[in-house]
């Protein structure tokens, strides 16, 4: 093989390398980057750290989160309830809550719920510590139906250590 056709097929798997990234990023851009059909905004002074949070559905319906124990700790168990009502709890294909740090990158942090029955879905997981201090959170309430998405941000602090939450 002379040196130009290795050099013209160097450069052919460097293009096809190219292209498969490309292909793979479009695939999976959904986990990272959820789309969202309908989105709905919590109600004025929802803290999860004291208790459940609701939001408004346009259609009518209502979702409902709440994370325990309180504070909401950081690298320990944590339980996740949800609920919603209305015509899109009839329609649910699947529940997920996507946590994201709103000043800083944590990573991929999504939990799929379980579905309990009446639009009653639960989980468990737990939030990675943030070593600059008290983290500003935003725990995405991702409701995917048969028609549509609905996504419902709800914002929250987690404290610095274990040592800093009270029981």
């Amino acid at each position: 093989m002379t040196p130009a056709h290795r050099s013209l097929l160097v450069d052919f798997a460097i293009l096809l390398a190219l292209a498969a990234v490309a292909v793979i990023g479009y695939l999976y851009s959904p986990l990272l980057l959820p789309k969202s059909d309908v989105s709905a905004t919590p109600d004025p002074g929802c803290d999860l750290n004291r208790g459940a949070c609701r939001a408004r559905l346009p259609d009518g319906g209502q979702v409902e989160l709440s994370l325990s124990p309180h504070p909401i700790p950081v690298v320990r168990p944590m339980k996740i309830q949800a609920q919603i009502s209305g015509p899109a709890a009839a329609a649910i294909d699947r529940m997920e809550l996507d946590f994201a740090g709103i000043t800083m990158n944590m990573g991929y942090n999504r939990v799929t719920l379980s579905p309990l029955g009446n639009g009653r879905f639960a989980g468990e997981t737990s939030i990675p510590v943030c070593i600059t201090g008290r983290m500003s959170w935003r725990g995405t309430l991702i409701v995917t139906t048969d028609r549509r998405q609905i996504t419902v941000p709800f914002e929250f602090e987690a404290p610095l250590a274990v040592g800093e939450m009270t029981d």
